[in-house]
């Protein structure tokens, strides 16, 4: 459980103008992007296990790494 559940959450915001583009273009380079870093967080698991990391270590990366949520959402340019 959360200390912030019920409340707002704290976010990073990551934009990047192709985003922005028009229609479903700019949702998918941002579900790219999102897909992307969660292949990075695998590809660093598994560099972890060649360099020899171990298992409670890998462990701990994948269970950080299962903690985070992508979301995708068009917000105000005031908020940025």
């Amino acid at each position: 459980m959360s200390h912030t559940d019920g409340k707002k959450r704290r976010v990073v915001i990551v934009h990047h103008p192709d985003f922005d583009l028009p229609g479903s273009e700019g949702i998918n380079e941002a579900l790219d992007f999102a897909k992307e870093w969660k292949k990075g967080q695998t590809e660093l698991c598994a560099q972890a296990k060649q360099s020899g990391e171990s298992e409670e270590v890998i462990a701990q990366i994948i269970e950080y790494s299962k903690k985070f949520q992508i979301v995708v959402r068009s917000i105000d340019d005031k908020v940025i």
